[in-house]
């Protein structure tokens, strides 16, 4: 038997990507518990958190009904929205209230999962020394722009393996976690971006709990497009400024050495990641452009930051 999931859903990230995208996502999600459900000792549960208005509600029933409808969803949906508009972290704490299973997946709307992905997270909960699970996130890299920033982004490139292994980070759009677990250590509130999920996983390590990584619970995640890539790389910068400030001083000379750590980590990524993308020469020009100017407005949003401290999380 597999350790029976609620499955938490948010739905911001869907509007960063196609709907064709986040309909095959729910597809997918509704084909492998429909698969899965005589594993489970009892129903699965699937939660999905959107915002409190009508459009967020009727994008996400359109979907539905076009990944097959709610009324023969494998074990129950539900849908939940809080009383005001949240942030990405706080929609999935704010889902995490409503799960009774043992154990809670987190599942971005924008990611795209592979055959295998659900049991994958599941298996290793087996092991009682497994309380936090982080599956493997990839950037698409079918095209030449996904390539290009493939080459330098935060997520590596696919890994065909399945393995289980211990990591240092916590990747919240895919991830699982005892439920027990979750509810003393839910995502932190800080006026940040992204900053929560490493935030919280120095929070677990420091607390005892590892956490491990099953490479075989594989997804895909769409690079940011236009003016949404400015906007990632904007508020990485504030992030940044947020983390030395707290460590002890956000300053001009802070900023121009993270610029300067940033460029060389994407022309090392891009070095070491060429051959696993398959990508030529064209493919790693692009992307020496493409890291180069993401590290370039994150400097911008640092900059921002120190005239105009965050005070607020930014919503993606």
């Amino acid at each position: 038997m597999l350790a029976t999931p609620s499955i938490l859903v948010e739905w911001e990230t869907e509007a960063a990507c196609t709907r064709a995208r986040v309909i095959a996502g729910l597809t997918e999600l509704r084909r492998q518990l429909a698969e899965l459900q005589p594993e489970f000792a009892a129903p699965a549960e699937t939660i999905v958190c959107h915002d409190p208005d009508e459009a967020g509600r009727a994008s996400l029933l359109a979907a539905l009904a076009a990944a097959g409808g709610r009324d023969l969803w494998p074990g129950s949906l539900r849908l939940v929205s809080p009383p005001r508009r949240v942030g990405y972290y706080q929609k999935k704490n704010f889902a995490s209230g409503f799960a009774g299973n043992p154990i809670i997946v987190f599942l971005d709307s924008d990611l795209n999962i592979e055959p295998g992905w659900l049991e994958a997270l599941l298996k290793p909960f087996g092991d009682s020394r497994v309380s936090v699970l982080v599956g493997h996130t990839h950037l698409e890299a079918r095209t030449r722009f996904e390539r290009a920033v493939a080459l330098f982004w935060l997520f590596g490139p696919r890994r065909p393996e399945p393995r289980l292994r211990t990591t240092p980070s916590l990747v919240a759009n895919n991830c699982a976690f005892r439920r027990g677990l979750f509810a003393r250590f839910p995502f932190p509130q800080l006026p940040t971006f992204r900053q929560a999920c490493a935030d919280l996983s120095w929070r677990l390590s420091a607390s005892g709990f590892v956490l491990y990584q099953e490479l075989g619970a594989r997804a895909s995640h769409p690079p940011p497009r236009g003016a949404f890539f400015l906007v990632r790389a904007f508020e990485a910068g504030r992030d940044q400024h947020y983390l030395d400030d707290r460590g002890g001083g956000a300053s001009l000379g802070r900023c121009r050495g993270q610029f300067a750590k940033d460029l060389n980590q994407a022309a090392r990524r891009i070095s070491m990641r060429r051959n696993a993308l398959q990508a030529d020469a064209l493919d790693a020009a692009a992307g020496r452009v493409l890291g180069c100017l993401y590290c370039s407005v994150k400097a911008a949003g640092y900059l921002a930051a120190l005239a105009r401290p965050v005070r607020a999380e930014s919503r993606r």
